[in-house]
């Protein structure tokens, strides 16, 4: 059972609403300061939001249609951890559903009575539904994780939806990556310093294409630690809601498993100003330089400050120049090589001043 269910009685949210709720995707790179948002919005009156899983969408993780009494016990049987339907890596994923506190029998009996085949829009509607049961609000936020930069897709998959993504320095993502265990594996987080940077990159540059979009909004982890109130009121302008809070016996830290809650012992606490630059102190110069080498478009378009300034912008502009070089006539690779000059003087006259 639910354990909000016997605690619904104590939660001041309403409890009647005519309308289902708006449904929104809360969407990160992990260690972004994911947790702490949903911790914020989830304080809200008007907002429910859901403990992080991996349902089989389609389009991120593998598709997988309910069309059969058969299909239906695999997929439970995947959602509670008893067998696996994908990769180790994506199973281990979508076990985590079984902490949304959902009898199984309720979702077998809840997805036996929707109109077959059942694919990722139906099922995650009814396991939002089970999962806030005992806790209307207007806006029910799934907990996504990353969609891999593909939100048109995810768009085309819920018009209706609205789309939340918190960023952060990507120095900052790094290095907490490095220190976290992921409570699947028991390893640490992070790849290599390339593979990170360059998936960093893909992702920045597929936000440029939906920034503008009404369903779509951003913020960084550094702004939301520094103006929780702030961030948090531009949200609900956003969604439409207000910033009111509601009295709960139970908050977002306290529905996060044991076995998870390693990974966020700063969540329930008032915001730390320090995280914001601790990566200073944990990265050592090259790998601090390789991001901000292939991270270098999307940290300047956010405000952050490069390390390594100098450095990162002879690099940047040396790069072209020098495949140009390669590619180009005799006289175009004596004008690059005249331009390249040129340009890396300016540049250490414009930062050394």
């Amino acid at each position: 059972m639910n354990s909000w269910d016997t605690q619904a009685s104590c939660d001041l949210r309403s409890t009647v609403y005519e309308e289902p709720p708006q449904l929104v995707f809360l969407t990160y790179i992990a260690r972004s300061g994911s947790t702490f948002l949903a911790h914020q919005l989830d304080s809200l009156r008007d907002v429910n939001v859901s403990l992080e899983a991996a349902l089989p969408d389609g389009f991120v993780r593998p598709e997988f249609e309910i069309s059969n009494v058969s299909a239906l016990d695999g997929l439970i049987d995947a959602l509670y951890g008893r067998r696996g339907l994908f990769s180790d890596s994506v199973d281990a994923q979508m076990a985590k559903f079984r902490y949304w506190g959902i009898d199984e029998n309720v979702l077998r009996s809840r997805l036996m009575a929707e109109e077959w085949p059942v694919s990722f829009p139906r099922l995650l509607r009814v396991a939002l539904d089970l999962h806030f049961v005992g806790r209307p609000a207007p806006m029910s936020v799934y907990k996504m994780g990353s969609c891999l930069g593909k939100w048109d897709t995810l768009h085309a998959l819920f018009p209706e939806a609205k789309v939340l993504f918190i960023k952060r320095d990507p120095r900052a993502i790094y290095a907490s990556q490095k220190r976290a265990k992921a409570s699947t594996t028991g390893k640490s987080m992070a790849g290599c310093v390339e593979n990170f940077s360059q998936g960093y990159r893909q992702i920045m540059n597929a936000e440029r294409r939906v920034a503008g979009e009404e369903w779509f909004h951003h913020l960084r982890y550094e702004d939301l630690v520094n103006d929780t109130h702030g961030e948090l009121a531009r949200i609900a302008k956003f969604l439409g809601i207000s910033l009111e809070r509601h009295d709960s016996v139970t908050d977002y830290f306290s529905r996060i498993p044991q076995s998870q809650r390693h990974l966020h012992p700063l969540v329930a606490r008032a915001p730390v100003h320090q995280r914001v630059t601790r990566w200073r102190g944990e990265l050592p110069m090259r790998e601090v330089k390789r991001i901000e080498i292939v991270a270098y478009d999307s940290m300047r378009e956010d405000g952050y400050r490069f390390q390594y300034p100098v450095y990162t912008v002879i690099y940047t502009i040396a790069r072209p120049v020098g495949r140009a070089f390669r590619l180009g006539s005799r006289r175009m690779r004596r004008l690059c090589l005249l331009a390249g000059t040129w340009l890396i003087a300016w540049s250490r006259r414009i930062f050394t001043r």
